[in-house]
């Protein structure tokens, strides 16, 4: 586990498989009456929430190409949400979003839709959990189901903090990449660098690439710059004001899980991930 990022960011198909779309005139899930603003206007939620584990993640259905605005966590500040694309790869449909929190904070990934009730959300800061329901389109046209969770966040998030500053001042430029046992945590000066195993799609592993920013590896504090991204090989995502991981291989260890729920050491594989710094 990634210090710092929500346990339930440790650790998604065909159709619009959990999805509720409905009609109404002027409802953001009707492509015969919505017409893509180019400002963002207020999301609102659809039909049942989807449970995972203890949490709720109310449906939002949400036209690709549109900004939307959330809510925050209990009074916090809004934040924006916009579906970029969406397509299919692995067996699973995807969609490329955009996150912009109020503070500046910029998150680009892409989610894969989830495969059963256990899949692991997106973790954006440990503000914000977004998980994949279902897609209706493609490319940049369609329509996209997805569950967000919303978290009140303990980080410094005030960019002009001395935290804040000091973390931009000091961290490394160019690019960097490292060799990591996965379920196991490695520390890249203040970055924090991990992984899990995701989903397994007829043997296609992805893994649950995650990092956790801090002003000082021994005292903190946390800045709020974390994330949990499921990828695969090949796959980037960005975080501004840190840059860009992409997954560059993910290697098996070949060895079964121990029995003994007492045994160290044990990891399911290694990947290999890489850093563009901002």
């Amino acid at each position: 586990m990634i210090a710092g990022i929500s346990a339930a960011a440790a650790l998604v198909g065909v159709g619009m498989t959990g999805c509720s779309a409905t009609s109404e005139p002027g409802d953001a899930a009707s492509s015969t009456s919505f017409t893509l603003t180019g400002n963002p206007i207020v999301a609102t939620p659809h039909g049942d929430p989807i449970r995972i584990s203890n949490l709720s993640y109310p449906r939002y259905e949400l036209h690709v190409g549109q900004p939307y605005i959330l809510p925050g966590y209990e009074g916090e500040k809004d934040y924006i949400v916009t579906p970029k694309a969406i397509g299919e790869a692995h067996g699973r449909h995807w969609v490329d979003l955009t996150v912009t929190f109020a503070n500046g904070d910029v998150f680009s990934f892409r989610s894969y839709q989830r495969v059963d009730a256990d899949t692991m959300p997106s973790d954006l800061g440990g503000r914000t959990s977004i998980l994949l329901d279902g897609t209706r389109g493609s490319g940049t046209e369609g329509t996209v189901t997805l569950g967000i969770h919303n978290s009140s966040s303990t980080g410094v998030l005030d960019p002009n903090s001395p935290q804040r500053e000091k973390y931009v001042q000091t961290r490394p430029t160019g690019t960097q990449e490292w060799t990591i046992p996965l379920s196991r945590n490695f520390w890249a000066g203040t970055l924090n660098v991990g992984g899990d195993l995701g989903d397994d799609s007829n043997g296609d592993y992805s893994v649950f690439v995650g990092f956790n920013a801090v002003a000082n590896r021994v005292s903190g504090p946390d800045l709020g710059l974390s994330a949990s991204i499921e990828c695969y090989p090949g796959d980037s995502y960005t975080v501004s004001p840190v840059g860009t991981f992409t997954l560059k291989g993910y290697t098996p260890s070949g060895e079964a899980p121990p029995t003994d729920p007492a045994k160290v050491g044990y990891s399911p594989g290694q990947m290999r991930v890489q850093l563009k710094w901002s």
